[in-house]
């Protein structure tokens, strides 16, 4: 066998060529950095705890996360037993919603009718968060003083990071 042969890896036991390896584990890292990559953002936008959510309005299922632990279980049952208005409310909201693309793409369009349009999605989504207000002060009225201690340095964490993520101080 030839030096070359041998420098090249071919002829080894089980060997294969010094580039074929480098080639794997740049392969490799490249994967494991997609992973980390896709991983992360998971996590971050709350795709990971995604089950906890299930029946439940976005608002809700980001408060309950600021909820301690030990209020969650009983939290999520409360909004899920008051979820049908929500849902009803957010119902409303989408038609609204669906009023202002008609009312934007109309030939007859007026800016007072996009007004009223937008006035209607404007309350219902306004009921929406009155019903979650509702919900707050219910759960956080339930709670011991270090229990609205350890979610308002949730809420603190939570903005922190939201005016890090925008570019704000």
């Amino acid at each position: 066998m030839s030096a070359e042969a041998i420098d090249a890896g071919a002829g080894t036991p089980g060997g294969c060529p010094r580039w074929m390896r480098l080639l794997l584990v740049a392969s490799l890292s490249g994967n494991l950095a997609v992973v980390g990559l896709v991983g992360g953002w998971m996590m971050r936008k709350d795709h990971w705890h995604g089950h906890d959510a299930e029946g439940l309005d976005p608002r809700q299922a980001r408060l309950l996360h600021l909820l301690p632990e030990a209020r969650q279980d009983e939290a999520r049952a409360l909004m899920l037993a008051e979820s049908a208005g929500i849902a009803a409310e957010r119902a409303q909201m989408t038609q609204a919603q669906g009023e202002i693309v008609a009312v934007l793409r109309s030939p007859d369009f007026t800016p007072e009718r996009l007004g009223d349009a937008l006035d209607r999605r404007s309350a219902f989504s306004g009921a929406v968060n009155g019903l979650i207000h509702a919900q707050i002060v219910t759960i956080a009225s339930r709670m011991s003083p270090d229990e609205r201690a350890e979610m308002a340095d949730r809420i603190e964490e939570a903005t922190r990071r939201w005016a890090k993520r925008r570019g704000h101080r």
